[in-house]
């Protein structure tokens, strides 16, 4: 378990930083090639990798990968992936494109995603347009705003599909879940269906064994020659939605409060030492640390409207605006365990877990019902997310500084070794 949660730690500091240089590498056209235990890694504006059985994570402007690999970690502008892989492929980035025979999950997320060929995994796709056309050992979770499951899709487990138009043309081992404005089922389902729809169309090919369960304001489309051999159950929103109480004020801080000490544990099992640092730039340099949050908010939205002035551009400024409700969601329990520890533990050099997680519930209460004051309780969540911001940016930067500095330095003494030899 300790392994694994430093290994998710590794790829998440690598996702927070896979944007950065993919944007440097399209603008200056950056170039580095390095290979570690077998596996390749590069980073540049244009990355091109023909596997040969090794694991590969490769991050630029342009990425393209294909041959036989163990495992792909690939981001950048334009992601492309095809061939063979034993293991795991995660990607992102503006426009992805996953094509060949997968030996396990596929996870991709981008403006535009697109995913084809085989999986002996599951599939977990998010992007503004969404295309799948894999036969699939596991289940499909799929989001977007526009999401198409065509005909070649083939899911031995459950499905899930969620966006503005959502539809369906393959096959499904399991229930299937859909949710959208408009969704079109024209596949065959092995299971149960239920769909949340403004508008759901059935179309003739469609085959369910089970039943379909459809909320909806109108009545489903479902063409004649559609087969549907279970009960059909169409609610309207009446009859399930008022059933809901209405959430107090009080309700929802208390929600809010929940969600950033989830959010904040996770980072803390996650990445407890980058966490730490965060947290110790709110409690020692307040000052400073709200300076970086105005700083780097303001190059990220300039960046993003810099990048979609260009024409080659425009996807990965569309990209850089989508990063920031994962930024705020990130800064919220940074700065709330900051903000606390910095009015109860400014003498305490360094904090430990007992007291991070304190001050990380104590701070998540005081914000969230902060937050629901009338006028001021907007302003003055904004105000933590410049102070969150500022304080990640910052314990970011000071870990690849010293990741430059150590790599230098083991640069110097190998070739003060080698001079030493000679």
């Amino acid at each position: 378990m300790p392994s694994r949660m430093r290994k998710l730690s590794r790829a998440a500091r690598q996702a927070v930083v896979t944007a950065v240089l993919a944007a440097v590498a399209n603008m200056t056209g950056m170039t580095g090639v390095f290979a570690q235990d077998g596996a390749s890694d590069e980073i540049g504006a244009v990355v091109t990798i023909t596997g040969a059985g090794g694991a590969v994570r490769a991050f630029g402007a342009r990425v393209s990968v294909d041959g036989t690999n163990a495992r792909v970690k690939a981001a950048g502008a334009v992601v492309d992936v095809r061939g063979e892989v034993e293991g795991q492929v995660w990607a992102a980035g503006a426009d992805v494109t996953v094509v060949g025979q997968i030996g396990d999950d596929v996870r991709a997320a981008g403006a535009s995603v697109v995913v084809r060929g085989r999986t002996a995994g599951d599939v977990m796709v998010a992007g503004g347009l969404v295309d799948i056309d894999v036969a699939a050992g596991g289940s499909v979770r799929a989001a977007g705003a526009n999401v198409r499951l065509g005909p070649l899709t083939s899911v031995a487990g459950t499905l899930s599909a969620a966006g503005a138009s959502v539809s369906f043309d393959g096959r499904a081992g399991g229930d299937v879940k859909l949710a959208g404005a408009a969704v079109t089922l024209n596949g065959h389902v092995e299971g149960n269906v239920s769909v949340h729809a403004e508008r759901l169309v059935v179309g003739p090919q469609a085959v369910v064994t089970g039943n379909l369960l459809v909320r909806s304001l109108s009545e489903p489309e479902i063409d004649p020659a559609a087969q549907i051999a279970g009960e059909i159950v169409v609610e309207k929103p009446g009859d399930w939605f008022d059933q809901v109480p209405q959430a107090s004020a009080p309700v929802v801080a208390a929600v809010f409060a929940l969600s950033i000490f989830v959010v904040g544990l996770v980072f803390l099992i996650f990445a407890r030492s980058t966490y730490g640092e965060a947290v110790d730039h709110v409690r020692f340099r307040p000052i400073s640390t709200v300076l970086y949050g105005i700083v780097a908010l303001l190059v990220l939205l300039l960046l993003a409207a810099l990048l979609m002035a260009m024409i080659v551009g425009f996807a990965l400024g569309v990209a850089l605006l989508l990063l920031l409700p994962a930024i705020f969601v990130l800064s919220q329990p940074v700065a709330a365990a900051g903000i606390i520890g910095w009015i109860f533990g400014r003498t305490v050099p360094r904090l430990g877990v007992t007291r991070l997680v304190l001050f990380l519930i104590l701070g998540a209460l005081v914000i969230a019902f902060a937050g629901i004051i009338p006028f001021t309780g907007p302003w003055i969540v904004a105000v933590v997310f410049v102070f969150g911001l500022g304080a990640v940016f910052r314990a970011v930067l000071w870990r690849f500084r010293r990741v430059r500095a150590t790599d230098q330095t083991f640069g110097t003494a190998s070739e003060s070794q080698a001079f030493g030899e000679q």
